[in-house]
């Protein structure tokens, strides 16, 4: 069976600031990949969602205040796996754990597409809601949909 004439790929990337609209300089940039896969025989779709995030503690240098706003600006703090008790090794864990896999359907699809928009598109469509928090939102409700 040749694999490659079975699936096809497409590949978005986007990367953004969260620091979970605080007032700090310290900030993540997360990078944001979506590979979109068909498989042509099956008439099957799904997205392997990852993300890269790196931490900038902007002004702070001590090791436990860069520990305490990693967790404060992480995306996932409270609501996704990080606590204020999380240690440098939940963050390894959780920062490098496989890719995503959700179904592609009708709800999937716009939610991916929310997610990869550029700020000032994404803020046209969102309402009263920080885009920082809609972007959050959207990315732990994908989470639940794992696949």
């Amino acid at each position: 069976m040749n694999f490659t004439s079975e699936v096809d790929h497409h590949t978005q990337t986007r990367s953004f600031c969260y620091n979970n609209n605080s007032a700090e300089n310290a900030f993540y940039v997360i990078t944001v990949t979506v590979i979109n896969i068909n498989y042509i025989k099956d008439n099957e779709s799904f997205y392997n969602i990852s993300y890269v995030y790196e931490f900038n503690p902007g002004k702070h240098e001590k090791p436990e205040d860069v520990l305490f706003f990693r967790r404060i600006m992480h995306p996932l703090y409270l609501r996704g796996g990080i606590t204020a008790e999380s240690t440098l090794e939940d963050f390894n864990r959780l920062e490098n754990s496989i890719p995503l896999r959700v179904i592609k359907n009708s709800l999937t699809e716009k939610m991916v597409q929310y997610l990869l928009m550029d700020d000032a598109d994404l803020e046209c469509h969102i309402g009263y809601t920080s885009v920082q928090k809609y972007r959050q939102n959207i990315m732990l409700s994908l989470s639940y949909y794992w696949y």
